[in-house]
């Protein structure tokens, strides 16, 4: 049996979107929050052969109470006009391009776990899902169309093999579904003995064999990557290397270290938005101490892309040195703030503008 997967972003990159868009790991609502509906439409599959029988679809989504992922399938003998349906898209919208693909319908209905294929007859197949909800919307993370194969039909007296309707072997492919999928995971066991396919709770067991802790609060990736590691840097923890490998591991970007002796304390220095809440910079903050020396006080500096009198700056990092340009500090004028950064960047920061925006009339 063989079969099409979504389950990259490059794949549910190559269609129609409106209002979505694939955000960690799952197609999501461009808004989530303020809820609606975001439409996506699939390229054509197309198996390259005549008559085939496409038998199930396998999904992996994410869905709360309030929302709802509703799928259609489509389905031709030949692939319809892409540029027509180009068109319908570019001039009307996805409306256009649904009301288009309208006729082709095969399947319809809530996204389930699985759902039988048996209405598509046509060797190229595509689909649409609308997205709805709030509470920050669902997420669809991958779609397995799988066709193909022989029949458990086949196996059985010509008798049965050519009965009306097809009703004997729907009923034998909720088994033969069952089998093959027990079959598919035998044959890929050996694949989850790798810490680059393994699943998830595997990870953590490992990780927990090699005193990792708030394993909770290492992403998955940065996971992976770290515990092929994890032998290594054990032995250099306590220095300034294995502090700064362990902590860039976990995080997944670069970070700053500075020692002080006068008084042990080792600093590591970050973007604040690498820490996004305070239960993040605990569990930083417990991954620090981890690589420092003991009896070394640990401290965690955010860095922000701006800089104020008495924060920590360092210039290079989140400040950099610029062109001189004429500044006039008098009775006629004030600073009461200045940010340093890109537009993008000060457009980001709601109440902080650039340098020239706050000289003012003074205040008396």
């Amino acid at each position: 049996m063989s079969y099409f997967v979504w389950n990259k972003e490059l794949d549910f990159l190559r269609g129609y979107s409106d209002n979505t868009v694939y955000f960690q790991g799952s197609l999501r609502l461009k808004n989530p929050f303020e809820g609606g509906e975001g439409i996506y439409v699939s390229r054509i599959m197309d198996v390259g052969e005549g008559r085939i029988l496409w038998r199930r679809l396998e999904a992996d989504f994410e869905i709360r109470e309030n929302q709802q992922i509703w799928i259609t399938i489509y389905s031709a003998d030949e692939s319809p006009s892409l540029e027509e349906a180009r068109k319908r898209f570019e001039e009307r919208g996805m409306a256009g391009l649904l009301a288009f693909f309208r006729p082709f319908a095969c399947v319809e209905g809530e996204l389930e776990r699985c759902m039988p294929l048996y209405e598509a007859k046509g060797r190229c197949l595509w689909f649409s899902a609308a997205l709805r909800g709030l509470g920050g919307g669902p997420g669809l993370s991958s779609l397995a169309f799988y066709f193909g194969g022989r029949s458990w039909t086949q196996y059985l007296p010509e008798l049965y093999q050519n009965l009306p309707g097809a009703v004997l072997e729907r009923y034998l492919e909720i088994f033969q579904g069952i089998y093959e999928e027990t079959e598919r995971k035998i044959r890929e066991a050996p694949a989850l003995l790798t810490i680059e396919k393994t699943d998830r709770i595997y990870l953590e067991w490992l990780a927990d064999w090699m005193g990792i802790q708030e394993v909770s609060a290492w992403k998955t990736e940065n996971l992976r990557r770290y515990l092929p590691e994890a032998a290594e840097i054990s032995l250099l923890l306590g220095t300034r290397e294995g502090l700064k490998r362990l902590t860039e591991l976990y995080l997944g970007e670069d970070v700053y270290i500075e020692e002080s002796w006068e008084e042990p304390r080792v600093t590591v220095a970050v973007r604040a938005e690498a820490v996004p809440d305070s239960k993040a910079h605990q569990a930083l903050l417990q991954i620090v101490k981890r690589g420092c020396p003991a009896g070394v006080r640990a401290e965690i500096v955010l860095l922000h892309p701006y800089t104020f009198l008495g924060k920590t700056s360092y210039l290079g990092i989140n400040t950099v040195l610029t062109p001189c340009r004429e500044g006039i500090l008098d009775q006629n004028a004030f600073i009461p703030a200045a940010t340093v950064g890109s537009r993008k960047e000060e457009e980001k920061r709601d109440g902080e503008n650039s340098l020239d925006a706050f000289y003012q009339e003074p205040v008396f």
